[in-house]
């Protein structure tokens, strides 16, 4: 830099003796002018210099930044998608929890969920309904604050679900001990509501429910809408919670041994729970349906799958399309899935895609898990109630004809004596009948041998009479003759005498 200062100066001063030399023969103007160009060439140059090494300095800048920019917006694009390529160093880069992860997790969790008043005190079932009073939060900002009010409408008979609490103690962190609901009560009507106090009714009242209540002394979760099943529920990440198999099944036996009829159903819905997640070949069995059965995949060849619906105008809140698509925003990837040559899928896929994928020599079956298979419990409950009320009516039918056929039997049982009667009263007039009927066979039998014996006669009579009147015809024939005769002869002497007179 000293050089350049060096050389500047010795260019002013040879260009100023020239222009000494020449200033005899040159106008001042133009003087003043070869003096400003001069500068002016010199001052272009020192500019054109610094902006040279201003805009190096910024490249060199904006390179840094714009590096950095990029590796922030693939960590954006990592927090937010769960994965993204680092620009740097070109590998894949990904995290256990992203943004949109969290969002669908917290989405699903609230899916449905409704209101819930936790820590609620209840009394016992008197005439067939029961006072709960609702712990309500009042206002954090103002301590002296009333509870609120519970937004119930008794006239809307409005439908809440009921869950036991327990006291959750010896978990190894302190915030896990704490009151979770534990065992399904059972559902009710809201029929009254008095400042926190609200009058419960159940909804299917039975002897077996009015038991549960004193069962389950403890305070009591109401939701106002039936929770939702979930996957995860008592999985292997709760393992550490949950502890093993043999606790789940104390858990379970909480809830089940209200009624001795449940038991079959604990052993079923249990064993699936304890299935859940499991690749163990003696947790498959031939029995589950194909959509409890998914598969770990192996990738043969490179693979993408769409996740995202293309279809902008699908608004749906709930989670995917009827196609399996993301629909909603916060559920979306952005991206589709890609799966590389000899990768093996931290997904699962189902029976019908699995099976299309080793058809198409995509992929190969790496593993077998089982899944159990999700409740709608509000749905099952209330088809249960349906089938409890359809019993109730083929029952109620099932009474009446049975009263009808009590009474059918009581006027049957009176005609079968009264036919008794008679058959006695037969019995006896046929034993009557059999004597008479003897009797008169003896009377026929004499009458017969007399009648016999007065044909035998009266043959006798006739073959004597048939005699008789041969006789007789021969004897009044000989009289016949005899007249005959007598006639001829009177007739002739008559003639004679006519003649000699």
């Amino acid at each position: 830099m000293t050089m350049l200062y060096i050389t500047i100066a010795v260019l002013v001063l040879i260009y100023g003796a020239i222009s000494y030399f020449n200033a005899a023969t040159w106008n001042v103007l133009h003087v003043i002018a070869a003096f400003s160009a001069f500068f002016a060439a010199f001052a272009f140059i020192i500019f054109a210099a610094l902006v040279l090494k201003t805009q190096t300095e910024w490249k060199s800048h904006f390179d840094t930044v714009k590096g950095k920019a990029e590796v922030a917006e693939a960590d954006v694009i990592k927090q937010l998608h769960g994965s993204a390529l680092n620009p740097v160093t070109g590998q894949r880069e990904s995290v256990d929890l992203s943004v949109l992860q969290g969002r669908s997790d917290m989405d699903r969790m609230l899916h449905a969920r409704g209101r819930i008043w936790r820590e609620c005190l209840h009394k016992q079932i008197v005439n067939g309904t029961v006072d709960v009073t609702l712990s309500l939060p009042t206002d954090p900002n103002d301590p002296n604050a009333a509870a609120p009010v519970p937004s119930f409408d008794p006239t809307q008979q409005s439908i809440v679900y009921v869950f036991n609490e327990v006291k959750k103690i010896g978990h190894a962190d302190p915030e896990v001990n704490h009151i979770v609901p534990e065992a399904y009560v059972g559902q009710f009507i809201v029929t009254g509501v008095k400042g926190q106090i609200v009058t419960l009714k159940p909804s299917y009242p039975n002897d077996a429910l009015m038991n549960t209540v004193a069962r389950f002394p403890n305070t009591w979760a109401i939701y106002d809408q039936m929770p939702i099943d979930n996957v995860e529920a008592f999985s292997d990440e709760l393992e550490a919670e949950y502890g093993n198999r043999d606790e789940l099944a104390l858990i379970f036996n909480a809830a089940f041994d209200i009624d001795a009829s449940l038991a079959d159903a604990k052993v079923r819905i249990l064993d699936e729970f304890q299935r859940h997640g499991s690749k163990d070949p003696a947790d498959l069995l031939p029995t589950d349906s194909d959509n409890t059965r998914w598969y770990v995949l192996k990738f043969n060849k490179d693979h993408t799958i769409q996740v995202d619906t293309l279809d902008q105008t699908e608004k749906r809140l709930n989670f995917e399309t009827v196609d399996g698509f993301a629909a909603a925003e916060d559920l979306k990837q952005g991206h589709d899935t890609e799966f590389k040559k000899g990768d093996i899928s931290s997904a699962i896929f189902d029976k019908v895609t699995a099976e299309q994928l080793v058809a198409d020599d995509i992929a190969t079956i790496e593993d077998t898990v089982y899944k159990r298979p999700i409740h709608d419990f509000s749905a099952e409950f209330q088809y249960a109630h349906g089938q409890a009320l359809v019993l109730s009516e083929e029952f109620a039918a099932l009474t009446l004809s049975q009263q009808e056929l009590e009474k059918a039997n009581t006027q049957g049982q009176s005609i079968k004596a009264y036919r008794e009667t008679e058959i006695g009263n037969l019995k006896t007039d046929l034993a009557k009948l059999v004597y008479e009927k003897e009797q008169v066979t003896k009377l026929r039998e004499q009458r017969t041998a007399q009648l016999e014996e007065v044909l035998s006669i009266n043959s006798k009579l006739y073959r004597s009479n048939q005699a008789l009147l041969e006789e007789l015809t021969k004897v009044h024939q000989k009289q016949t003759d005899l007249i005959n005769q007598n006639s001829e002869e009177a007739t002739i002497n008559t003639s004679l005498l006519i003649e000699v007179k």
